[in-house]
This record gives structure tokens, C-alpha cells and sequence, in this order.
């Protein structure tokens, strides 16, 4: 019965990100030769998937290999319900709900966020710099890695990798996605590998050491962080594009507010005058 529950454990970690049921599942106690064999499973069945993937030439692999090995350089939103947190994990925090900053502005001073519901959730994502900003670094280490490695050697680094990521762990509970982290609580380097599972953690501890395009991937990645951490502190040097867009549409959001706030205020004078005088 405990492998079985394992097995519909494993089976939902599989599922799309936006499947957000909160589903409990008797997972049991797994003894650690069990979780060692599912885990073993599940690896070869990712490896499985990804080889058919990079045969069918669909995959832009340095991309996922980017997605995979750089953690945010930038604070993300967070959201969290009764099941715990829903999608990605940031284990140097983020921007838990709304508290984005925005009605800081000073021309939004005595403004409530409540009023202008509507105008906040079609612009939804924009009042928030970091998935912009981080997605800018992350295309700029995808291109790091195609000028210093092979294709060879980033197709084998793809390959092993992304059949160690992981999304959920055996009981359904979303894990940190990536591969790679800066120490805990900061978004500078040093960075440090990591997975929660012990034997993902012991593979790619292996890849590193003894496989050729596993040393010259860390020998690419240690260089583009002695060049990028310099740069790290400035949102201008990190992702200048991402920026000037950021700032283009958080103008655009006060501006709507304010216009929606002045028709707001014309709408309740008009209503005062057409009052019938008592």
C-alpha cells in the first residue's frame, strides 16, 4: 500500500504546474529504499522524455540549462494557500501578494489599492520588476554558455540535468525548481548546487567531478559570475532592457489609477449637484 500511495505521490509531482487542487495524499512513511528506487525511477523516466525531446529538435537547451542554473538575481511574487506555497520557490524570499511597492508613489498618496481592483489585476505582474529582469540575465548566461562550450558538451550538460529537476517532492509539496542557488537569504554569489533529494544531490555531486562536459559547465559558470557578481548590485547593468519596460508600464499603471481616481471624484461631484436640494 505505501508504494502504491509513493507512486500516486510521483504521478502528481508530474502533473502541469497549473493543476493547483490541494490534494492530500497517504503517502505513509517510505523507507529509504523505497524513496531511493522511486527516485531512481522517476530519473530514468525524465531521461527518457528529455532524449526524445533534444531527437525531435524542439528544445532550446541552453535556455532550460539557464533556467535550471541561475537563481533569481531579482525578488519574484510569492503566493501561498492552505496547501503551502504555490508556484516557485525562492529561497532568498520574494514579494509575498501585492506588497509591490507601487502605492508608495507619492501621487498615489491616500489612494486605497482597493478602489482600483480592476485596473490592478489587468496589469497584473508589470508593477513588479524581478520575472522580467531575471528572465534578461538568464537569456544572457544561455548566451555565456553557447560562446565557451560545445554544442556536444551543452546537449550531454542538458541530458543529465533536467532529468534531476524536480517540482514536488514524493508527497505533492512543490521543491525549489532549480539546480543552483546563491547562500541562503541573499541573491549574490557564491553559488552552491542543491536538491533536496539525497540521491539527485549525490548525481550531480558526480557529474561535476567526473564527467567532462559536467567540469567544463561549472569551469563556464564559475567565469560569468567573476564577470557578472560586480554588476549584480545595479538593475541597469543586470537587465537594462527588462528595466526601461518595468518603468514604461508601472507609468502606466499610476497614470490609469489616477486617471480612474479623477473619474471617480468627477462622478460623485456630478452626483452631489444633481441631488435634490432638501
Amino acid at each position: 500500500m505505501t508504494r502504491l500511495a509513493v507512486v500516486l505521490a510521483l504521478v502528481l509531482a508530474a502533473l502541469p504546474a497549473a493543476a493547483k487542487a490541494c490534494v492530500w495524499l497517504p503517502v505513509g512513511n517510505p523507507s529509504v529504499a523505497e524513496q531511493r528506487h522511486w527516485s531512481r525511477v522517476q530519473t530514468k523516466q525524465l531521461q527518457r522524455e528529455a532524449a526524445k525531446r533534444l531527437s525531435s529538435g524542439q528544445v532550446a537547451v541552453d535556455d532550460e540549462l539557464a533556467e535550471l542554473l541561475v537563481p533569481n538575481v531579482r525578488p519574484i511574487r510569492l503566493w501561498f494557500s492552505d496547501c503551502g506555497p504555490e508556484g516557485e520557490l525562492d529561497l532568498a524570499g520574494g514579494i509575498q501578494g501585492y506588497n509591490d511597492n507601487l502605492f508608495d508613489d507619492p501621487r498615489l498618496k491616500g489612494i486605497k489599492r482597493e478602489n482600483h481592483a480592476r485596473v490592478l489585476r489587468e496589469y497584473q505582474g508589470q508593477t513588479i520588476l524581478g520575472p522580467a529582469c531575471n528572465a534578461e540575465f538568464r537569456r544572457r548566461f544561455a548566451e555565456w554558455l553557447q560562446a565557451e562550450l560545445s554544442a556536444a558538451d551543452r546537449e550531454k550538460a542538458w541530458l543529465f540535468l533536467i532529468a534531476r529537476k524536480r517540482e514536488a517532492d514524493h508527497t505533492g509539496l512543490n521543491v525549489y525548481r532549480r539546480l543552483v542557488a546563491f547562500e541562503y537569504g541573499t541573491r549574490r554569489p557564491p553559488i552552491r548546487w542543491v536538491s533536496e533529494n539525497r540521491w539527485i544531490a549525490r548525481d550531480l555531486e558526480r557529474f561535476k567531478r567526473k564527467k567532462a562536459a559536467g567540469r567544463r559547465l561549472v569551469a563556464a559558470m564559475a567565469a560569468f559570475w567573476a564577470r557578472q557578481e560586480p554588476l549584480l548590485a545595479s538593475d541597469e547593468a543586470v537587465c537594462p532592457s527588462a528595466l526601461a519596460t518595468y518603468r514604461s508600464d508601472r507609468e502606466n499603471v499610476i497614470s490609469t489609477i489616477l486617471r480612474e481616481r479623477d473619474e471617480q471624484v468627477e462622478r460623485w461631484r456630478q452626483s452631489r449637484r444633481a441631488a435634490p436640494t432638501p
